[in-house]
C-alpha cells in the first residue's frame, strides 16, 4: 500500500496499492471495500478535493486522474505527459490540483476546467511530496535533490529554499496555522522550519529513513513514520 486518504466528509478511506487498485474503505456501515481499477500500475498518490466531491489518484503509469469517489462513470485524464506520478496535493480551496512527477517537475492542474495552468521547475530529481499553506498562498515541493522548494502558488515564483537535509526529502507538512513547516528525509531526520524558511530545530530518534510526515489537527504535535518501522509522536509546541 503506497498512498492513502480521508474523505472530508469522513464517507472513505482511499487506499492505493502496487496492485495497481484503488480501494475505498467506508468509515460506517459496511466494511467491504469498493474495488476501483483506473490505472495500469502501481498508484502512488491520492488526494481528496477539500469539499470530497473528487478524488484525485497519480500512478508509475503516467495518468493523472480525477472523479468523483465511489461513482460508476469514468474518471478524467488531466496529465498529458509520460512522466510518473508521485505525489499530489489540493489547494484548500479546491480548484487547483499540485502533482510531482519523477522528472523533478510540479504542474498546477485546474479540475473543473481540466487543463494545466503552470509548471514548476526547480528540482533536480523526484519530486517526493507537495503540500500547499493553508491559505494556499505557497505550495512547498520536496525532492531527491535534498531541497525543500517555496513557491508563489499563484505566480508559480520561487519564494523560499529550505536546505539542510543531508538525503533526499520524502515529505512536507505544514502547521495548522501556517508558520512551521516540518520535512522528512531519508538522512533519518525531521526538521522544523519558519515559514520564512529558517530552520528551528531538528529532531533525531529514527534508526532509518522517514518516510511520511503529518501534523496533528491543533498543530501541536507532529508524527514521523519511518523505515525503522516505527511511529514517533513529537511534541512541537504546548497545546493551544
Amino acid at each position: 500500500m503506497l498512498a492513502l486518504a480521508f474523505s472530508p466528509d469522513r464517507t472513505w478511506l482511499a487506499s492505493g496499492s502496487v496492485d495497481k487498485t484503488i480501494r475505498l474503505w467506508p468509515l460506517s456501515g459496511d466494511p467491504k471495500p469498493k474495488v476501483v481499477e483506473r490505472h495500469t500500475h502501481h498508484v502512488t498518490s491520492l488526494a481528496f478535493r477539500p469539499d470530497g466531491s473528487l478524488l484525485a489518484s497519480g500512478s508509475l503509469d503516467c495518468t493523472l486522474l480525477v472523479g468523483k469517489p465511489g461513482a460508476d462513470e469514468p474518471p478524467a485524464s488531466l496529465s498529458t505527459r509520460n512522466t510518473p506520478v508521485v505525489c499530489l496535493s489540493f489547494h484548500p480551496q479546491g480548484k487547483l490540483l499540485a502533482a510531482g512527477y519523477t522528472d523533478g517537475s510540479i504542474t498546477l492542474w485546474d479540475v473543473e476546467e481540466k487543463r494545466e495552468v503552470r509548471t514548476f521547475n526547480g528540482h533536480c530529481g523526484v519530486v517526493r511530496s507537495v503540500a500547499f499553506a493553508p491559505d494556499g498562498s505557497v505550495l512547498a515541493s520536496a525532492g531527491d535533490d535534498q531541497r525543500v522548494v517555496l513557491w508563489n502558488a499563484g505566480e508559480g515564483s520561487q519564494v523560499g529554499l529550505l536546505q539542510g537535509h543531508e538525503q533526499a526529502v520524502t515529505s512536507v507538512a505544514w502547521s495548522p496555522d501556517g508558520a512551521t513547516i516540518a520535512t522528512g528525509s531519508f538522512d533519518k531526520t525531521v526538521r522544523l522550519w519558519e515559514a520564512s524558511g529558517a530552520l528551528k530545530e531538528v529532531l533525531t530518534g529514527h534508526e532509518y529513513g522517514v518516510l511520511s510526515i503529518a501534523f496533528c489537527p491543533c498543530g501541536c504535535t507532529v508524527a514521523s513514520g519511518s523505515a525503522d518501522r516505527t511511529v514517533r509522536l513529537w511534541r512541537v509546541q504546548a497545546p493551544k
